[in-house]
Parts: C-alpha cells; sequence; structure tokens
C-alpha cells in the first residue's frame, strides 16, 4: 500500500495506483537549520518539505537514547545501508507534510558503519533527559519560525525513549504543538530493563531456535542454528541457557539467569545494571543515563497533563519495550477519562514496528500506515 496522500484542496485521499512506493517523481526539498537550545548548545537540522511554496503541516522527530545523527545513516543486517529517516521524508511529504530532524548532543554524522556516527563524548554526556527535552522544546520553536511552516500544525514524534521526551516536551510546550505520535513506548526504564533481561530476551532467543513455536528450545532446535546465532557468540554451548539441565531452554530458565540483574534493578544497583547492560546494548549512551532515568518520572506524568491528541503504535512482540506496560496506560486513561488518547496495538510486530519494510520491500508496514493515516486525521481536524 502506498503512502496516504492529501489532494490540493487539502483534503485527504489515498495513492492507489501501486502497492509498491516510487519516488523518483516526488520531490521535496530540505532546508538546513541551526538552533539554539535553552543551554547555549548549538544544534543542527534539516526541515525537508514539499517543493513548491506554501505553508505545510510539520512532524517533528524527537531524539530517542542513541547517538543519533540527522539522518540516522545506518547498516543493516543484510548489508545495505539507508538513511532511516527517509521514511518519514519522503511519505510526509507526498501527504503534504514537512519533516524535522535534528543531531543529538555531541553527535555528528561519521564514516564507519553501521551507525555512522561521530562523537564528541564530554558533550554527548551532557544529553541528559532534561536536556533533551530542552533540545526538542528549541527545535520546535525554530520550526516554527519557518515561512514554509504552519506553525499551528506542529506534531512531535517520539520512538522507544523518544516517547517518554515527546510527552515531557508537549507538556512544556502549550499551545505550540497541535499533537504528539509515540511509538513503541517506553513508560519507565525500570519495566523496560526488566522486560529487555527476561520475557523480552526470550523472546529474541525463540525467533532465533524456537522452530516449531512451541515457547520452549531444545538442544537440538540450538543446534540446528537456522539464522546462523552461534556463530556470533563462538564458546557459548546450550549449558549456559540450560541452568536446571533438562534438555530445555524455558522462559523460566530465563528469568533465572537474569535474576541478579533484576535484583539490582530493584535496589537501584545501577552499578550492577550497567555491567549487565554495556555488553548487550546496541548503541553507545551517554555516561549515567540509567541514574537519570531512575530519578526520572513515569510517562503519565506527562500523559495526564495533555489535551492534545496522542495517538500511541505499539507491537505485541516489542523485546525492548513491554506491551503490558502500554495496556496499563490504556487502563489508566480510561480510568481518568482521557479520551484524547488513541491506543493501537500490533500483533506478531516488534520494536521497529516493521520500519524496515519500506526500505526492503517499498511498502509501508500497517503500524506506520496507521501512522500516517493519523497524522491525517489530525491535520484535518
Amino acid at each position: 500500500m502506498a503512502c496516504p496522500s492529501r489532494n490540493d484542496k487539502g483534503d485527504p485521499t489515498r495513492s492507489t495506483s501501486t502497492d509498491v512506493m516510487n519516488f523518483t517523481d516526488r520531490a521535496f526539498k530540505t532546508t538546513e537549520i541551526t538552533f539554539e537550545s535553552d543551554d547555549g548548545t548549538m544544534l543542527f537540522g534539516k526541515l525537508t518539505t514539499p517543493v513548491h511554496d506554501g505553508s505545510y503541516p510539520v512532524v517533528v522527530w524527537v531524539q530517542t537514547a542513541e547517538a543519533q545523527t540527522v539522518d540516522i545513516r545506518v547498516q543493516l543486517s543484510d548489508g545495505s545501508v539507508i538513511e532511516y529517516l527517509d521514511l518519514y521524508r519522503e511519505c510526509l511529504a507526498e501527504m503534504n507534510m514537512a519533516f524535522f530532524s535534528y543531531e543529538g548532543r555531541g553527535v555528528r554524522s561519521g564514516s564507519e558503519p553501521p551507525r555512522y556516527t561521530d562523537i564528541d563524548r564530554p558533550l554527548y554526556n551532557t544529553s541528559t533527559l532534561a536536556n533533551k527535552v530542552l533540545d526538542a522544546v528549541a527545535a520546535v520553536r525554530a520550526v516554527r519560525e519557518q515561512p514554509s511552516v504552519d506553525a499551528e500544525q506542529v506534531f512531535l514524534i517520539g520512538a522507544s525513549e523518544g516517547t517518554l521526551l515527546a510527552a515531557e516536551a508537549a507538556t512544556r510546550l502549550r499551545g505550540q504543538v497541535k499533537g504528539i505520535i509515540l511509538c513503541s513506548v517506553v513508560s519507565e526504564l525500570r519495566d523496560a530493563l526488566e522486560w529487555m533481561f527476561t520475557d523480552g530476551l526470550f523472546m529474541q532467543h525463540c525467533l532465533c531456535w524456537d522452530l516449531n513455536g512451541d515457547g520452549v528450545i531444545t538442544r537440538e532446535e540450538f543446534e540446528a542454528d537456522p539464522k546462523g546465532i552461534r556463530r556470533l557468540m563462538p564458546g557459548i554451548g546450550f549449558e549456559v541457557f540450560d541452568p536446571d539441565g533438562d534438555g530445555a531452554y524455558t522462559i523460566h530458565d530465563r528469568r533465572q539467569l537474569s535474576k541478579p540483574v533484576i535484583d539490582a534493578l530493584k535496589a537501584s544497583d545501577t552499578e550492577t545494571v550497567n555491567a549487565w547492560l554495556k555488553p548487550i546494548a546496541a548503541v553507545e549512551l551517554p555516561d549515567g543515563w540509567v541514574d537519570d532515568h531512575f530519578n526520572h518520572p513515569h510517562i503519565w506524568t506527562f500523559l495526564s497533563q495533555l489535551d492534545i491528541p496522542v495517538g500511541i503504535f505499539h507491537g505485541e512482540l516489542d523485546h525492548a519495550a513491554p506491551v503490558g506496560c502500554v495496556r496499563a496506560l490504556e487502563q489508566q486513561a480510561q480510568k481518568d477519562g482521557k479520551t484524547n488518547i488513541e491506543f493501537h496495538y500490533y500483533p506478531g510486530v516488534g520494536h521497529g514496528l516493521g520500519d524496515t519494510d519500506y526500505f526492503s520491500r517499498g511498502v509501508l508496514s500497517e503500524p506506520y500506515r496507521d501512522m500516517f493515516e493519523y497524522l491525517l486525521r489530525q491535520t484535518c481536524s
């Protein structure tokens, strides 16, 4: 299915000519913008708009835990290299909307795979949650000043840790943002880390080795290793995952193996948590990141203050952010009568919400299709 779009009168339409998106004849332009955060840190961003002159609704991408560049250039597992934010630039331009992204503090585009980043560590270490919220606020200020942007139609989008930051930033931008979109919600880091070290980790292992899908990994399935995962962990045998020696790796084994770090989480022992996190973290994190999160309010602290539209999109197979925590948010919203928040869940979908479908097959996954349609509804309201 192609991107949803908007006709010349501004009414929402849908492109129906093909299920495969081809943007070779769809023009957009990009403007580079330098802006200043409240503490004097200078930040660099890119504003992408349709090529024709006009004043467009804009979506602002909020930084996350990763050291993210303005384009998020990454190398995929098949060796191909993408600029991840092209997904938004191209689809939003087709919808007659603008898109703004900015580099994180101390982060510049680099030449080395797989994440193509150069990091100024001292500056990067100022990437506290509080400062990243200030950066998002400054980004909105800068964007609203652009003549190609409709200042009354500014939306924030946050993914993973960015959901927590976008929700907080929106509380500081009353009257300046029209709505927010939250993808793969991290409501509170303790819950997310407990899930990542236990059930979420076992979920990933099942995707690698549970050949018959029964929720149990046998020695035979582990040794069959259809995805070649064992080649990435030489010297680690099945015994590492089977502490009771019964020939089966189960969710109970995973929880037993991860008990030391779960106990550390409950005790706020950040030194132990960091020791467990460092070898498995897929990205470089600023110093003090865990402590910073442990002292930060739950996402409901901010969502409860918002009356603007909030769209939440979450995969039920998210290994990093438990869907149970999002369902708890939905129950709280219903209890408090917060009808401005929409919840969308996707069976069989993980943390990325099927984002690579766009780059590998030229189609939008269901979550992204729904997300863009949600945006169209809000801009027309």
